[in-house]
């Protein structure tokens, strides 16, 4: 049966109603509308209102969707929400801490503390919130009696937030998302603070336990593995193919010119060189000074150069069928 109150109030949503309103009014209102009779209101409707504020339940302005998503079961069959960022994050009784909330911006956040605080702990968990895979070990809870849970929300195109809360399960040891959790269908390469990186690709099933993500070392990123040729040999072979503006090597440069750190200026490739003792050909960065080799650039931009060359690569494989 139907809530009297609730179909009046939709019926009658853009009916001028006095500041004096009550509830009982506006069901009054309906029925006398509508010249409802007592049977038919007993055989349809349903007149009880608990649940509602005593006073003040109306409100000036109406309703918007983001006022209600979160408070909204989705259908049974309502496919999960995708294409957002990161809004919320909070975890209960995991990991350092009995509660850590965390509120991203949309674009840059700067987390900083003192060693053991847990910051690198926090983004292993925003790495499982945005993919649903744990880097290496899946994040233990302070105890199995004190109710763990991660909660996160990931915010869509239109900021309107789509909530997730995680409830530990210790006879398997997992954290199960629900079948609708929100969930990100686009590339994600995350800057491990060990010097290693995680790429996931939903589009990619990198190993034979058809997983999204894979890890890299700092040395595979440079060297290659069975699963990436490496930045050292995709660089000059992309360099020494590139024929188009959509090149892999132009998309490299146009990385790297947004990740240049301002106080250097455009970090800018030059032409590859060999160096002693080694028979490759190496990339090279243009400095005031003179071409230098990337296996001697400084370490911060040996992190910003790995962290273009995997956005290019990853976008790379993300493209082949």
């Amino acid at each position: 049966m139907l809530s009297l109150f609730d179909f009046a109030v939709w019926v009658l949503k853009y009916h001028k109603w006095p500041e004096e309103t009550t509830k009982e009014m506006v069901m009054q209102t309906f029925v006398n509308m509508y010249h409802l009779t007592d049977k038919e209101i007993s055989s349809l409707f349903t007149q009880d209102i608990e649940g509602y504020p005593v006073s003040n339940p109306f409100r000036p302005n109406a309703v918007a969707w983001e006022d209600l998503c979160n408070s909204i079961e989705p259908a049974p069959d309502a496919t999960p929400s995708r294409g957002a960022t990161l809004s919320f994050l909070e975890l209960k009784n995991v990991g350092p801490a009995s509660s850590i909330i965390m509120e991203p911006n949309s674009r840059l956040n700067i987390i900083t503390g003192d060693n053991g605080l847990g910051k690198s702990f926090v983004m292993e968990c925003s790495w499982w919130a945005l993919t649903g895979e744990w880097c290496d070990d899946v994040a233990r809870p302070m105890s199995v009696t004190s109710k763990p849970t991660i909660s996160y929300a990931l915010a869509n195109k239109k900021g309107i937030p789509m909530k997730e809360i995680v409830k530990y399960d210790k006879k398997n040891g997992t954290w199960p998302k629900s079948k609708n959790a929100p969930s990100i269908p686009g590339l994600i390469v995350y800057a491990r603070v060990d010097g290693s990186y995680a790429v996931w690709d939903p589009a990619q099933q990198y190993d034979v336990n058809t997983s999204s993500k894979h890890v890299f070392t700092r040395e595979e990123v440079w060297n290659g593995s069975e699963a990436i040729e490496g930045l050292l040999r995709d660089w000059v072979s992309w360099q020494r193919t590139s024929n188009s503006d959509e090149s892999s090597f132009e998309v490299l440069k146009k990385v790297l010119k947004e990740m240049s750190p301002p106080d250097m200026g455009e970090l800018t490739p030059g032409t590859p060189i060999r160096t002693l003792n080694d028979k490759r050909e190496i990339p090279t960065i243009v400095h005031p000074y003179g071409e230098v080799p990337i296996t001697n650039a400084s370490a911060g931009v040996r992190r910003v150069i790995t962290l273009a060359y995997l956005i290019v690569w990853a976008w790379n494989e993300h493209n082949i069928p």
